[in-house]
């Protein structure tokens, strides 16, 4: 009760953060909870190691894909993940230095339609390979009664 009320007893006004600046509001909120330092500092350490193993595995993808003869269970070259990490990077810095979050977010929606088109076709093909399979267990089935 008493960090309830604590929390009651100072509002944030968080619609307000939010038009101002929405990123910040995120640390604002963390900030203003009991222990607020030490939460927003393992919001930190957990965001960071986030966004490194995000960073780290699109790269790898990226460079395993680019290799040109990959044997199974080998690892594209150490250069080759570098170069993907690199230019995940000065991708990432150059739309912050156009135009900030707006431009990230349309770059985001954009990259992603074409992966939702091929959601859907994969939906699509999962629910005709499910009628398939639905089909032919139940003459499977038929045929082991009789």
């Amino acid at each position: 009760m008493p960090v309830l009320r604590r929390l009651l007893s100072r509002p944030l006004p968080v619609v307000d953060m939010v038009h101002e600046d929405a990123p910040a509001t995120i640390a604002a909120i963390i900030a203003h909870l009991p222990l607020g330092k030490v939460a927003l500092a393992i919001f930190v350490a957990v965001t960071t190691v986030f966004v490194a193993t995000t960073y780290d595995s699109a790269s790898y993808t990226l460079a395993s894909a680019a290799t040109q003869v990959l044997h199974a269970g080998g690892d594209p070259a150490r250069w080759h993940r570098l170069f993907w990490a690199g230019v995940l990077g000065l991708l990432t810095v150059g739309l912050m230095f156009i135009g900030g979050l707006k431009v990230v977010q349309s770059a985001v929606l954009l990259a992603g339609l074409p992966i939702a088109i091929a959601g859907i076709f994969m939906v699509r093909s999962l629910l005709g390979w499910l009628k398939e399979d639905t089909a032919h267990a139940v003459v499977s089935t038929k045929a082991e009664e009789t």
